[in-house]
């Protein structure tokens, strides 16, 4: 399963999204401005940062369209 974490005004994610549709893989989508603050602090712990795009692939996460081409 893929999740795509990200903002509306977001362009990376935007191209994320357009390259995981190109290469027609399903994916999660998941608003980081819809989320409760609690579950972003999650996300926060767990990954030492919150900046999008976040690819979750298998439960490994990705921060740029370059490391995910490497693994799609």
């Amino acid at each position: 399963m893929i999740k795509v974490y990200f903002t509306p005004g977001c362009s990376a994610c935007h191209q994320v999204k357009s390259y995981l549709r190109s290469k027609e893989k399903s994916f999660e989508e998941i608003d980081l401005t819809k989320i409760e603050p609690r579950e972003q602090a999650k996300l926060v712990s767990r990954l030492g940062r919150l900046s999008v795009p976040i690819i979750e692939v298998d439960d490994k996460f990705y921060f740029s369209i370059g490391e995910l081409k490497d693994k799609i």
